[in-house]
Formats: C-alpha cells, structure tokens, sequence
C-alpha cells in the first residue's frame, strides 16, 4: 500500500503494481483480485461498512449533512482519525452531539475525541526510563 499526498491536501491510496499481478500467479481469478484490492485500498466509505456505519454514526447523533461530511474527506484521509475531527464535523458539533467539553475537544489539535481518550491501544514496549514489564 501506498499513499500519495495529493497537491491540495489529503491523500491517495494505492497498491504497488506487482501485487495483482503477484496474485494472479498465485491462481486468483480476476473477481477475487478485485475484492482483494478493494480490501487492501478500503472502499472510501462507511455507509455499508459492517460496524461503524451509517445507521450506527445516526444513532450517535449524526444527521445527513455531517454524514455528507464525513464521506466526502474518506477519500484523501491518510487516516481515519483524519476524519473524525473538528476541522471536519465542527467543534460546535463535537460538544453539542458527542457531549465533549470546550476544553476537550482542543485537548487533541486534531481530533474533538481528548487524546487521553483514544481507542488506539498504548504501547507496552518499555521506554528509556520505564523497567521492562
């Protein structure tokens, strides 16, 4: 996979030119290929994703327009967290919808979620300065 950062903003994926035709040697057919990349690519949308989807994101309060929003950055986001974050939905939509304070949603420059509250696991490698666990 790659990513290509776009002159205006935002980026591209795309998957080295070897891969398909690496997979066809392998014994795919062309319709497994497809999906395979797609896969690999992502499919630049939530709206039929199995988990965090629409009707899943509607239920968390968003309405049409910040759904419009959030689509339309999937395509050039490097990463999700690009997406979901006050540039794209609106400090005012972070504090009001998802029920984060002022102090909160500026926590994190990037995203309306405070840092201290994000999904990514913390590493348990040791640092410099921590023991080993």
């Amino acid at each position: 996979m790659k990513f290509k950062k776009l002159a205006g903003g935002g980026y591209f994926k795309i998957i080295n030119r070897m891969v398909p035709q690496a997979l066809e040697t392998l014994g795919y057919d062309q319709a497994q290929i497809d999906r395979i990349i797609r896969y690999a690519v992502g499919g630049g949308s939530l709206k039929e994703a199995p988990f965090i989807n629409h009707v899943a994101l509607a239920s968390k309060g968003f309405d049409a327009p910040t759904l419009e929003k959030v689509e339309g950055s999937l395509g050039s986001a490097f990463d999700i967290r690009f997406v979901f974050n006050k540039f794209t939905l609106g400090e005012e939509f972070c504090i009001e919808k998802l029920g984060f304070t002022a102090s909160s949603s500026t926590t994190s420059p990037s995203t309306c979620c405070p840092a201290s509250a994000s999904p990514r696991p913390r590493s348990t490698r040791p640092t410099p300065s921590s023991p080993a666990p």
